[in-house]
This record gives C-alpha cells, structure tokens and sequence, in this order.
C-alpha cells in the first residue's frame, strides 16, 4: 500500500489498484509515523458489492452505508470490498 495525498492506495506491480476509504486512510495514517508505504499484507479475497445490496442493508439494519459511495461508484453499480491478511510493516 502506498499513500498519497490523503488517501492509502493498493497497488500491484506499481499500478493502483484500488483505493481505501477516508476513515481507513485516516487510521492509517495516524499509526504508521509520517511513512507512506505498508508492506506485507496479502489480498485474501475480492468480493463485489452492489448498490442494491448496501440499499437492502441501510433498510434492514438502519445504516446510512450508500452515502459513503461516491456518484461514480453510483453510477457504475457496484464496488469490490477487498480482505486482506497478514502483517503488515510501515516503510
């Protein structure tokens, strides 16, 4: 993972890949002491998550989840939610 501006990316092979959200780039930043890579962690699975599905959830549980997609995400549908494991290390 690699910071930039306010923003943790993924990134591959030196391509981004994926963006994490404000409230884990914030966390992030505030426990990595200024540095602007993580090492060592490893995708453990992709899941795709639709717009429909996170309306159904905010219904059920009460939760205001679709206002975290930005119009982008809207438009297009869905989003992928990404695990990951291991250990990570700030460089």
């Amino acid at each position: 993972m690699r910071k930039a501006t306010n923003n943790w990316f993924l990134n591959l092979n030196g391509s981004r890949i994926g963006c994490l959200s404000n409230k884990v780039s914030n966390y992030l930043s505030s426990k990595t002491n200024g540095h602007t890579r993580i090492d060592g962690f490893r995708v453990s699975n992709i899941y795709k998550w639709t717009l429909e599905d996170t309306q159904k959830f905010d219904l059920k549980k009460g939760t205001n989840f679709e206002n975290s997609w930005t119009d982008i995400a809207k438009h297009r549908g869905y989003i992928y939610l990404i695990e990951f494991s291991g250990y990570g290390v700030a460089e």
